[in-house]
């Protein structure tokens, strides 16, 4: 079992991927990922509504492509603003959606960032987790369970209604494949 932990070195937070490994000594953790540089956003906008925000076609759009467009409401939600396309930007902290890069530029340059929404964090492994979901589960039940499981790890609070919408479209595209 994998979970985040929070580090803080010379007054900085870092954030890290940890798994538990059992040995003869019982369960021991492990430093799995460096998940980057901790970034706190605020909530700015904690009304703004999915529908409001983006005018997106379930019907016609790639699963791939909502789930994006999820993760940019929920960035805009806590105060990102778009500068093109797929790339927001709040403060120093830049989330690039089309390569799936997210950091903080500072004068020494660039570092990998780990955005805390709500009590997770988006960061580079979570949003990949999220967008290249896939898996090898089978039934309806276990595979909706991973899907959610991969929102919630990335921080994104998707409204119920679109994301049973968003669920019975990727499992009807084939839930072993990527969305």
């Amino acid at each position: 079992m994998a979970f985040i932990r929070i580090k803080k070195i010379n007054g900085q937070e870092y954030v890290y991927l940890i798994r538990n490994k059992w040995t003869k000594q019982g369960s021991r953790q492990k430093l799995s990922k460096y998940l980057g540089k901790l970034y706190i956003p605020t909530l700015d906008k904690p009304d703004l509504k999915f529908e409001d925000f983006s005018d997106i076609d379930f019907e016609k759009s790639l699963s791939r492509d909502i789930v994006r467009e999820l993760v940019k409401w929920e960035l805009a939600r806590h105060g990102f603003q778009a500068v093109k396309k797929n790339l927001m930007v709040k403060d120093n902290c830049y989330a690039n959606l089309a390569t799936r890069d997210l950091y903080l530029e500072t004068e020494r340059g660039r570092s990998k960032a780990a955005i805390k929404l709500y009590n997770d964090f988006l960061a580079e492994y979570t949003l990949r987790k999220l967008l290249d979901f896939k898996t090898e589960k089978i039934g309806m039940e276990i595979v909706g369970q991973e899907f959610a499981r991969a929102f919630v790890i990335a921080g994104i609070n998707v409204p119920k209604e679109t994301f049973i919408t968003i669920f019975q479209k990727i499992y009807n595209d084939g839930a072993t494949t990527k969305i």
